[in-house]
């Protein structure tokens, strides 16, 4: 949706009048969010990336590369969608953006959580898997899944409750547009972008 300059600023005066407040993309929920994303990203990542080159190493021995093959590449696939996903945060403004934003490091999240979980069996372990596990991957991988989920939300929720207070703004504006005589309208968009209020 394409915003007015003016019609916006006046959704967001009214707001504030009103004492509507919501998280928003620049606001303090969103970057802290951001700083957690970060940091548990690049631990998530050092431990994904050491896992897929020792595997390399080992994928040299025949038996080793025919049992954990499906393993790397699962791993390698979700590393290269986490990146993607963190470079496509860039434009995180979009709704769509960070709907696929959180998605893809959920999922991607989520498979690594069970590979590796499925890797790290040890029947004399705490729950029957490795301790390794809980602080290599369990750890970051679900911090950085729940950031990634919550600043999602928060452009999410920013888009509509802004979309919402925008569009009675508009209705007001097109109201007062339909009052003028007909003989004496200006064209819709030069009425709107130049409304003041």
């Amino acid at each position: 949706m394409t915003y007015y300059n003016n019609i916006l600023e006046r959704a967001r005066e009214k707001e504030y009048k009103q004492g509507i407040s919501y998280p928003q993309k620049d606001g303090k929920l969103y970057n802290t969010l951001k700083v957690f994303y970060v940091l548990a990203f690049a631990f998530a990542n050092v431990m994904n990336l050491l896992y897929i080159l020792g595997m390399l190493i080992a994928l040299s021995d025949s038996a080793i590369a025919t049992k954990n093959i499906g393993n790397v590449i699962g791993v390698a696939v979700c590393v290269v969608l986490m990146i993607a996903a963190l470079v496509a945060s860039k434009y995180n403004a979009n709704v769509i953006v960070a709907s696929v934003f959180g998605s893809v490091n959920l999922g991607s999240a989520t498979a690594l959580l069970l590979v590796f979980m499925n890797l790290m069996k040890d029947g004399t372990a705490v729950g029957g898997i490795n301790v390794n596990y809980y602080w290599r991957h369990l750890a970051p991988l679900a911090i950085m899944a729940l950031c990634a989920v919550g600043m999602a939300l928060v452009v999410i929720t920013a888009y509509f409750k802004t979309k919402k207070a925008y569009s009675k703004v508009l209705e007001q504006v097109y109201e007062a547009y339909n009052a003028l005589p007909e003989n004496d309208k200006p064209e819709w968009e030069d009425y709107a972008q130049n409304y003041e209020f």
